[in-house]
């Protein structure tokens, strides 16, 4: 009979050689290859576009805001118009595009930015007082009128009901006046409010469709 417990002592040792160098084997490929992730280059986080194109937006505004703020509606035009494609729709960037284009002397372009805010947000009050005001400047009495009664409907604060009612006025007489020769003098303190709530800070514009006349305009 065979010897068993002879043949497992020599077994043993020469089994558990075959097994450390077996683990120190696996231990050195593991250790490669960590060696190997830390040397590849980290992949980048990468922002969402989604979030880039809200960052982007809302940087566009505040710089549009701050240059109405400043009374620079030229230089605000100039920001906003380019993008008019990327971002209408956006009742916020419509809204300051229809300001700056109402107040750097395009009432045609504030229309349009206009209506697409009222179309979405037609109790906004601030933003259908600067569309009356725009189809003044355009010479459309008729209505710029419309557009002054439904702000006077939403009861608007006292210095903006003051300064539509001149405005009315202005029309009123521009009616009854049939040469157009009518001249006068309107002032406003409806002040730009930067989180879109009401309406435009003002200034002195010429009306051609009413002879000249000096109006309040943002």
């Amino acid at each position: 009979m065979a010897n068993w417990g002879i043949e497992l002592n020599i077994l043993k040792p020469r089994y558990f050689l075959t097994a450390l160098s077996f683990i120190l084997a696996q231990q050195n490929a593991l250790s490669a290859e960590e060696a190997i992730a830390k040397e590849k280059p980290q992949p980048a986080i990468v922002k969402p576009v989604a979030a880039t194109k809200t960052d982007a937006l809302e940087k566009l505004l505040s710089e549009a805001e701050a240059l109405l703020n400043s009374g620079k509606s030229d230089e605000a035009y100039k920001l906003l118009a380019p993008m008019d494609f990327e971002y209408s729709g956006n009742v916020r960037f419509d809204y300051l595009l229809g300001v700056s284009a109402l107040d750097s002397g395009h009432p045609d372009k504030a229309t349009l930015a206009f209506e697409r805010v009222l179309a979405v947000e037609p109790n906004f009050a601030g933003a259908r007082l600067d569309m009356a005001r725009a189809y003044f400047h355009l010479g459309d009495l008729a209505r710029a009128k419309t557009e002054f009664d439904a702000v006077m409907k939403q009861d608007p604060p006292q210095a903006a009901r003051l300064t539509i009612e001149k405005y009315l006025n202005a029309i009123e007489s521009a009616k009854i006046t049939k040469n157009n020769h009518y001249s006068g003098y309107i002032e406003g303190a409806i002040g730009h409010d930067t989180n879109v709530n009401n309406s435009t800070s003002q200034s002195e514009v010429a009306v051609p469709a009413l002879g000249n006349q000096l109006l309040a305009q943002a």
